[in-house]
């Protein structure tokens, strides 16, 4: 997973802030409300919203979004 390494850097870091939600309305997690306009249809085909949760959850940090 690419998100591994940054967060083994920033491990001093308490939170982060993450876009989860673009202006034009792209998420970056799978719904079913936009359209197919998200990360999992269009772009890299994966739940970014996810991967990051998933891993924040790993180093006990917070997640705002």
């Amino acid at each position: 997973m690419i998100a591994i390494p940054y967060f083994r850097v920033f491990l001093s870091c308490r939170y982060i802030v993450l876009t989860s939600k673009h202006h034009e309305g792209f998420c970056n997690w799978h719904t079913n409300v936009s359209f197919s306009w998200n990360s999992v249809e269009v772009g890299p085909h994966q739940d970014l919203v996810g991967k990051v949760l998933r891993q924040l959850v790993e180093f006990s940090a917070i997640l705002s979004m």
